[in-house]
């Protein structure tokens, strides 16, 4: 099953190449760009890990593949940011240090799958450091970001490897779809077994709307609805007038703030951010690109919310 992955073959052989040494323990820090499907990956190295039916493999259909694919396995931790966290706080690799001291239930390897490494604070990052420095027997952790701005310390003692984004061939899809989700692996694949339609224009009126149920259903097809709508937007962007763009960007702030769909205002900007990221590449406007880009960083300071807003769709 590792070679019926979508990913490229540096990445197969790396994880074949792992499984055959038979290690006792190991950390591993899977990067790559946003949108790439580390989780997927990781997931499938863990399945590799603990197969009981095929040796440094899986076959994605017995009962430990299963519930390791569906994340209730009991050997298995997925550990990460929710919803309104800026940071893997301290609580949580304390439980982690303390799951990976004690005897495995199922009598294979236990597998940490650590999320947004990038994300713990100091003390966090400390911590977990003291348990990867000597892991314990039968523990694996696999550390993802999309970034390698991680502790030094923590990157000596991983094994890094880069998994590139899947090319339109390796996803056996269309540039127009490929472009349609942004490159974004998890989705494809998963457009490709639901098939839900992308032919049905959805007008940028309902993108606040779309981005609402996408907030509160975490489902694709609400996903593409709002994608839909970007798409609409810059598609109209020179007929829309200026107190149109105001009407969505309180419309937007509205929803986000009343409709208790963010935690604090951490995660409203972050939220935006994506939002902006998404209306950038869609653009596919080196001219603005810089521009667009420079905006969206003045989320990160301490600058107005409406304000950036306003500025970032003045500048569209």
């Amino acid at each position: 099953m590792l070679d019926n992955l979508v990913f490229g073959d540096k990445i197969k052989l790396f994880l074949k190449n792992e499984l055959k040494q038979e290690k006792e323990a190991g950390t591993y820090l899977l990067y790559g760009d946003r949108g790439t499907d580390l989780l997927g990956v990781a997931t499938a190295f863990a399945m590799a890990m603990n197969c009981p039916k095929l040796k440094n493999d899986y076959c994605g259909v017995c009962e430990v593949c299963k519930k390791i694919e569906h994340g209730n396995y009991v050997d298995l931790e997925i550990i990460g940011l929710l919803q309104g966290e800026s940071k893997v706080g301290i609580d949580k690799i304390k439980n982690v240090i303390y799951k990976a001291s004690s005897s495995s239930y199922e009598g294979r390897k236990k597998v940490f799958i650590i999320k947004d490494i990038e994300s713990m604070n100091k003390y966090s990052s400390n911590a977990l450091l003291k348990i990867i420095e000597e892991p314990p027997k039968g523990t694996f952790f696999i550390f993802i970001s999309n970034t390698l701005n991680i502790l030094s310390t923590i990157l000596s003692r991983s094994i890094v490897i880069k998994v590139e984004k899947p090319s339109i061939k390796d996803l056996e899809v269309t540039e127009e779809i490929y472009n349609f989700f942004m490159g974004n692996t998890k989705e494809i694949l998963e457009w490709k077994k639901e098939k839900f339609d992308l032919d049905q224009v959805k007008s940028y009126n309902s993108l606040i709307e779309s981005l609402k149920l996408y907030l509160e259903e975490k489902e694709l097809k609400y996903k593409i609805d709002l994608l839909k709508g970007i798409d609409d937007y810059i598609y109209n962007i020179k007929k829309i007038k200026k107190s149109e763009k105001i009407s969505m960007i309180l419309d937007l702030l509205y929803v986000l703030q009343n409709e208790k769909l963010v935690e604090n205002r951490s995660h409203e900007r972050k939220i935006i951010e994506k939002l902006m990221y998404i209306f950038i590449i869609k653009l596919k406007n080196p001219k603005s690109t810089e521009k667009l880009l420079e905006l969206k960083q003045n989320l990160k300071k301490n600058i107005n919310i409406q304000g950036s807003l306003t500025l970032f769709f003045l500048n569209f």
